[in-house]
């Protein structure tokens, strides 16, 4: 008891509103619009018996909503300790997938306590609040956009499928922002359908991005993207400046546009939000709208265009459909195995560099699979090539490029040279009746594209 005289009483950090009963709603109506004028709500005018349920509704739905669903919101910083003051940022997710499910659970458990203890969050709660959907919608679109298809399993082992099984059966009771319940609703039923990843392709042929992506043979093609200023951090997600669009390199006409810098511990490319609507399906047979010579810096870039579907992998397909792009890298681990003599190239199954039994190919990967299910469909696979490490003359000086359509002719069993095992290897043939192809290797990159190419590490 002394102690407890001596601290005084304890604050509770939320406003208490006693739910109102039909005899006394317009001295709760009363009192109401005072604790929502609190926390910059609309007034509240003539409201039923559940005005503190719809109060605490009207809150939720304040939060920040953004102005696409799923979209983390840009806006003008004028703090000039913010990274870039007075220009476009946005947050940006940046901690791991098991953050991401606190982010979602949190949000959702705080919003329901609050509707069901009839509670209007004071100030302070109401700004932690707005930053953790804001967090939230960063992760969402992360998971939408960013995530690599390849680890979508994952997803089940940290919590993240269950996380938004969860939302979705519980977004008729709109104790979520609508934009985020929907958002998780979607990303569930996609995840779904892709089987968790069950469906993806699966060995390293082609490295993530990394910084200027193999800018040289030399130590510049691990370097990380130049940071000009420390990102501020909340939540799990960064507050990132957005390239500006008049940008020679990152802006609408630059070769990174649709691409953004982000990350406050390790630098990294993602998709820019603005122009989010103007990336592509990869997940197309044909040309989809791309010319052989088309080139791009990254593979995150080409992925933007729509030419390959997967951002570690180097083949993007689907077991059941066929492949829709392959990579031609020049991967150590494959240089034994694969040759490219330009229109004709022999190119290995997924993880055909690790193959140890010699007796028998044991399973094959989704992405081996969908090069045979492409054979026996007779249909057509982007070839695109890349810069590596190798001595390929065929692969571009820099960056990577779309060198047209070729089709899957033969499969062959071979076994790894040496003490290797059995593995899977494709003859693939390009089509006639396309840009030649000398023609197209000639075209890319150009001169200002391989300048442009060595200022990606500049920033913006």
């Amino acid at each position: 008891m002394a102690l407890a005289r001596k601290l005084g009483p304890r604050k509770s950090p939320v406003n208490r509103v006693s739910k109102p009963n039909l005899s006394d709603r317009h001295r709760s109506n009363n009192s109401l619009s005072r604790a929502i004028a609190l926390e910059d709500l609309t007034a509240v005018t003539s409201r039923p018996s559940d005005n503190i349920i719809v109060a605490v509704m009207s809150h939720i739905s304040a939060l920040q909503a953004a102005p696409v669903p799923g979209m983390p919101p840009a806006e003008a910083v004028g703090d000039a300790s913010s990274p870039g003051a007075n220009e476009p940022t946005v947050q940006v997710w940046d901690d791991s997938l098991q953050e991401g499910r606190r982010q979602i659970t949190t949000l959702y458990t705080t919003l329901r306590r609050y509707l069901r203890t009839a509670q209007v969050p004071d100030p302070q709660a109401a700004r932690i609040l707005e930053a953790r959907a804001a967090s939230t919608r960063s992760f969402l679109f992360y998971l939408e956009f960013d995530y690599p298809a390849e680890r979508y399993a994952r997803l089940k082992e940290d919590g993240i499928a269950s996380a938004l099984k969860v939302m979705k059966e519980s977004r008729g009771n709109g104790v979520l922002p609508a934009d985020i319940a929907d958002k998780c609703a979607e990303l569930y039923d996609t995840f779904e359908e892709e089987n968790w990843g069950a469906q993806e392709t699966g060995d390293d042929t082609s490295a993530e991005d990394t910084s200027a992506e193999n800018v040289s043979p030399e130590s510049a093609a691990t370097a990380s993207p130049r940071r000009r200023q420390p990102a501020v951090r909340t939540q799990g997600s960064v507050l990132e400046r957005l390239p500006p669009a008049d940008h020679a390199v990152w802006g609408l006409h630059g070769i990174m546009h649709g691409l953004m810098q982000a990350g406050n511990i390790r630098r990294s490319y993602r998709f820019d939000p603005r122009y989010i609507s103007e990336k592509r399906d990869a997940k197309v047979f044909g040309h989809n709208g791309l010319t052989p010579g088309d080139w791009w810096p990254l593979v995150h870039v080409a992925l933007f265009h729509g030419a390959h579907g997967a951002k570690i992998k180097g083949i993007a397909g689907s077991p059941d459909h066929g492949a829709w792009s392959i990579i031609v890298s020049e991967n150590p681990k494959y240089a034994q195995l694969d040759s490219d003599d330009g229109e004709t190239i022999l190119y290995s199954g997924d993880d055909s560099g690790n193959k140890n039994n010699r007796d028998a190919i044991l399973e094959s990967s989704p992405g081996t699979k969908s090069l045979q299910k492409s054979r026996r469909m007779e249909t057509a696979v982007r070839v695109l090539r890349r810069k590596g490490t190798g001595n390929n003359k065929y692969a571009p000086l820099v960056g990577i490029r779309y060198d047209g359509l070729y089709l899957v002719v033969e499969e062959y069993e071979k076994t790894r040279p040496g003490q290797g095992g059995k593995f899977l290897q494709f003859k693939l043939v390009r089509l006639p009746n396309q840009r030649g192809f000398q023609e197209t290797i000639r075209s890319a990159p150009t001169l200002r594209q391989q300048s442009d190419f060595w200022k990606i590490q500049e920033g913006y």
